[in-house]
């Protein structure tokens, strides 16, 4: 099964947003994420609520490592989006 989230891509020297599908499969935990004040600053600038929740994803990598993704949304949020989307695949 799969879900779109918001990654913060901090990749750049800017930080950019994109959606992004993840496999819940692949999900082995999240946990919140404290935003820094640049994130809190750029976000703004983006037009999102200095008070948005940020939550870090630790996702299996097929290759046999972990791979980390930074969303928007609280570790409640994301887990109720997950359960969300099952009861609608089961009907």
């Amino acid at each position: 099964m799969f879900i779109n989230l918001v990654e913060v891509d901090t990749s750049g020297d800017r930080y950019r947003l994109r959606e992004i599908i993840i496999n819940t499969d692949s999900i082995m935990s999240i946990t919140e994420e404290q935003p820094t004040q640049r994130m809190i600053q750029e976000s703004t600038d983006m037009g999102m609520s200095p008070h948005a929740s940020y939550s870090r994803l630790v996702l299996k990598d097929s290759y046999g490592g972990d791979r980390l993704k930074l969303v928007v949304g609280s570790p409640k949020t994301i887990s109720l989006k997950i359960n969300n989307e099952k009861r609608i695949l089961k009907g």
